[in-house]
């Protein structure tokens, strides 16, 4: 029989042949413990359960909501539309919108036409007239030629056997003319050189045809109201010189109404006509009127109405 030999050990070999052991026995136990479960003891607290981790804080949250888009396109048409889903509003009427604009262009049409004249006239005045007596007398000889062409002048002249022309006071000397107001101060090329009366002794009518220069303003660019009102009277009594058994009559009342603003520069028509009904040998009605000669269609600048009568004296 075979005799196992007892020999001692170093410290060294044994520590080689115990490493595997302990190495076992290290892996066992911590098998043990993660497989193992513990067992309740009677009055310990039970085991809780684990709690889920938190979730890791963020620090730039998303938005809840999506982002805003500031130019968003409008929902396509549907073209397929249920029978429970209402008709679209009708379009607003365009007469709304078109009110506005024609108020608009009437507004700047008449501005500007208003503005325009009123800036022409001032900045481009007409030529005054000479004041030396050759230039004077040629002045006066260019508007008798521009008198021959106004219409109304043209149309009388065609019935001479009805209506009667003549110069304004002609029939006087000069020396008679200076003493009278129309005939002498306002006589001057600058104001009332050219009056062309015409007479209708059957119809008692009287169409007196007179220049209104500049120097008969009272205002600038507007005739004087006193200026028409005595051409206007004068032109009226030439009615009552056809009425009258005396032929004379003098102003009893007169009322003038000023319609319009009459301006200077320019040949303007006055229409005066008996008021038969009340009218008798010693007393007239007569009625005037004043309009522009380029403009005869339009209303009167000027009317008037006038009661006159045989003087006592003879004048």
């Amino acid at each position: 029989m075979m005799m196992r030999s007892r020999l001692p050990l170093a410290s060294s070999d044994l520590q080689s042949l115990l490493r595997p052991a302990f190495q076992n026995l290290a892996t066992g136990s911590r098998w043990h413990r993660q497989h193992t479960t513990r067992v309740q003891v009677h009055g310990s607290s039970p085991k809780q359960p684990p709690q889920a981790e938190p979730p890791p804080k963020t620090y730039f949250q998303p938005p809840s909501e999506p982002p805003k888009t500031y130019f968003q396109q409008p929902p396509p048409p549907s073209y397929f539309q249920s029978d429970t889903q209402p008709p679209p509003p009708p379009p607003p009427p365009r007469h709304r919108f078109i009110l506005p604009t024609y108020v608009w262009i009437i507004f700047f049409s008449s501005f500007g036409y208003f503005t325009g004249g009123w800036v022409f006239e001032f900045a481009f005045p007409p030529i005054l007239p000479p004041v030396s007596d050759s230039e004077t007398a040629r002045y006066v000889r260019n508007l008798n030629a521009e008198l021959n062409r106004v219409p109304i002048v043209k149309e009388l002249r065609r019935y001479p056997e009805i209506w009667q022309e003549s110069v304004a006071y002609s029939s006087m000397t000069p020396e008679e003319r200076k003493g009278r107001l129309t005939s002498g101060v306002l006589s001057g090329p600058e104001a009332i050189p050219v009056q062309r009366i015409f007479v209708n002794k059957k119809d008692k009518k009287v169409v007196n045809v007179v220049w209104f220069g500049h120097a008969a303003s009272g205002w600038p660019r507007v005739v004087h109201g006193g200026a028409l009102a005595t051409v206007l009277d004068e032109t009226m009594g030439r009615v009552t010189v056809c009425h009258f058994p005396a032929h004379t009559g003098v102003t009893a009342t007169i009322e003038i109404s000023y319609r319009k603003v009459a301006n200077p520069n320019k040949f303007y028509v006055i229409r005066a006509e008996l008021i038969h009904d009340g009218s008798t040998d010693r007393k007239a009605y007569v009625h005037g009127s004043v309009t522009p000669a380029a403009k005869e269609d339009e209303d009167p600048v000027t009317q008037a109405k006038g009661l006159f009568i045989v003087p006592k004296i003879r004048v």
